[in-house]
């Protein structure tokens, strides 16, 4: 295992990335969670499911798939926390920010939005449900601006902005997967149990992804949906990854409250999801 910075945020925190798995290998899976401020939940279960796998290393095994040989073949990069400085956002509030013009130019974001009539919730209320970065750009959207259906929003807010550039979160992450092979990736979510992908007969990588879905479907006994509405993936990480890079990928949505979940949820959402890397993997070790 080895870790490692991939950008620093405007709000002053780290976006780590943790390679799991010989990253010589000729495979490599992202496995990405917290692109939202208040989705914070898939943090927690990625980062059990690598000290259950790290414990597991070389003994487990999943139907009769031995876990180090996928680790041989296979190496797992871990984005536990996309967007830190939302999730500092949403469990602090503005108050937990150092700079006063920071402060301040969040609160006017807030603003804004009741203004327009996105929200009429109070305050703490707001941010607590925060799912935007430092700048109020959604990175769920951010991915690819130009997608019809990207922009919810044409102003920095809570949620639903997708930005005018590359921000320093999605930069990171489309760097990184010029650097390595990637034939997979899998993104957790918050709310809904379910597993979303837009599914295309016609593109391998859509194919690929449907085979993830099922596989993940099998073990968690979530719902698979195949035809999102277009405002739940347009911009996304996973929908520009797929069509436009060839990377198969899926969307998993963990949890049944409002974001952010309840901890009480952690131990059911755990598992179902404990063997979800290898899951996937199952569908690239079978194709050999």
């Amino acid at each position: 295992m080895s870790y490692s910075s991939l950008a620093s945020t405007p709000g002053g925190n780290e976006v780590y990335e943790i390679i799991v798995g010989n990253r010589d290998a000729d495979r490599h899976i992202l496995l990405m969670s917290g692109v939202h401020g208040a989705e914070y939940m898939g943090t927690l279960l990625l980062m059990k499911q690598l000290e259950y796998y790290l414990e597991y290393y070389e003994e487990g095994f999943f139907d009769d798939i031995q876990y180090s040989e996928v680790f041989d073949n296979i190496a797992f990069h871990i984005v536990p926390m996309l967007n830190p400085d939302g999730v500092m956002i949403s469990q602090g509030g503005v108050d937990g920010i150092d700079s006063d013009e920071d402060r301040e130019r969040l609160r006017e974001i807030y603003r804004q939005d009741r203004l327009s009539g996105r929200t009429s919730v109070l305050e703490n209320t707001y941010f607590k449900t925060w799912e935007a970065n430092f700048a109020g750009t959604d990175l769920y959207h951010n991915f690819d601006r130009s997608e019809e259906g990207a922009n919810i929003v044409d102003t920095p807010s809570s949620s639903g902005y997708a930005g005018d550039a590359d921000t320093v979160e999605t930069a990171a992450i489309k760097q990184l997967l010029e650097q390595y092979n990637f034939i997979a990736t899998m993104c957790y979510y918050t709310t809904g149990s379910d597993i979303v992908l837009r599914y295309d007969p016609d593109i391998a990588s859509s194919l690929e992804s449907a085979q993830m879905a099922i596989a993940l479907a099998n073990l968690t006994v979530y719902d698979v949906t195949s035809e999102p509405e277009d405002e739940l993936v347009a911009g996304s990480f996973t929908n520009w990854s797929t069509f436009h890079e060839g990377i198969p990928g899926i969307i998993v949505r963990i949890g049944d409250g409002e974001a952010p979940v309840s901890l009480d949820e952690l131990q059911l959402i755990w598992l179902k999801n404990r063997e979800a890397w290898i899951a996937i993997a199952s569908v690239f070790i079978t194709e050999e």
